[in-house]
């Protein structure tokens, strides 16, 4: 969150940021969405994270990254290092995954040099996120330690409950499923705590995950559909892309015929929010269940899609993974 000013000349900025803090993001961009490119690097501040935490990278990142040169200019290095954290989280959700590294270890940098415990030990779960997609799993978690560690210093809950997610999408990686489920069970107490319900429903939905790889597709069908009730109406499409390719591959596994039509929806939400990541995987789930149900051509173009983008976003990990699947899908 970007930090409140105790005497703030700007009426409007002033309810934007009462809505913020209400968690109505989506009322923020409504407030905001008419601030000229440079001219008011606050508004545009706020605005950016409207933008991300609606689901919107591409116009977050435009908006985000237009409001760095008003900032430096005023000086106002708390607000620049805030926006250059959520410049990574843009790219990071668009793909861009030297992109995001590169503002995220610009973002912890300056933080270091500026005394900001908080916006460091953000920049360093993010950075987590980074190893992680380029297969570098332990050194994911190690990055979420040394974070969780930071939070619970500075008593920042809501930064506890993102982070053990992100942990626990690190530690399903690596197989460890109970220690993963463990991990989403702590995000939702954390998130709970903040009265955070967009938190709780992606943790929610990564539980979700690991009722799969537990063949438990019946809880992970009710599961998917619970966050879905509340993911909707927030707008946020990564999010929302995730529990409808997790809702769709349930009901495929459950052999409930409108499984195809919930993943093709989570593929046009994901395209809808330019979040390549999601879309590569709902091909991964496509593939999968091609497999399962016979149709190896079907299959076949699934996985190549997958990992055309999987390759093009650097997710190491993913590309050996899915490359392991589909070889011991041909192996006699």
């Amino acid at each position: 969150m970007i930090d409140r000013p105790e005497h703030d000349p700007d009426p409007l900025l002033t309810t934007a940021r009462a809505r913020a803090d209400a968690g109505a993001w989506g009322e923020v961009r409504a407030l905001l969405g008419d601030v000229v490119p440079g001219t008011a690097p606050q508004r545009e501040a706020l605005l950016g994270e409207a933008c991300l935490r609606t689901g919107d990278a591409v116009a977050a990142r435009r908006v985000l990254d237009a409001a760095r040169p008003g900032l430096r200019r005023a000086g106002d290095a708390t607000r620049l290092r805030t926006v250059t954290n959520m410049l990574g989280a843009a790219a990071f959700a668009l793909g861009a995954l030297d992109d995001a590294r590169e503002a995220w270890e610009q973002a912890r940098t300056l933080a270091a040099r500026d005394g900001d415990a908080l916006t460091e030990a953000r920049a360093t779960a993010n950075l987590g996120a980074v190893a992680h997609f380029h297969g570098d799993v332990q050194g994911a978690l190690s990055c979420y330690r040394r974070a969780l560690a930071a939070y619970a210093r500075l008593g920042v809950v809501r930064g506890l409950a993102e982070c053990w997610h992100n942990a626990a999408i690190s530690l399903r990686t690596a197989g460890d499923l109970d220690a993963a489920d463990d991990a989403e069970r702590r995000a939702i107490v954390h998130a709970r705590e903040v009265h955070d319900q967009r938190l709780v429903a992606m943790a929610t939905v990564g539980r979700a995950e690991v009722a799969l790889r537990r063949d438990d597709a019946h809880w992970a069908r009710a599961a998917a559909s619970r966050a879905l009730v509340v993911l909707g109406p927030l707008g946020d499409l990564k999010l929302v892309a995730d529990a409808e390719r997790v809702l769709g591959d349930a009901l495929a596994r459950l052999g409930d015929p409108t499984a195809d039509g919930t993943l093709l929806r989570a593929l046009a939400t994901a395209l809808a929010g330019g979040h390549a990541m999601q879309e590569a995987e709902v091909h991964r789930t496509r593939a999968e269940i091609a497999w399962r149900r016979g149709r190896a051509a079907e299959a076949r173009t699934c996985y190549d899609t997958a990992r055309a983008t999987f390759t093009r976003l650097g997710a190491t990990r993913d590309v050996e993974a899915l490359d392991a699947w589909w070889e011991s899908r041909l192996a006699p």
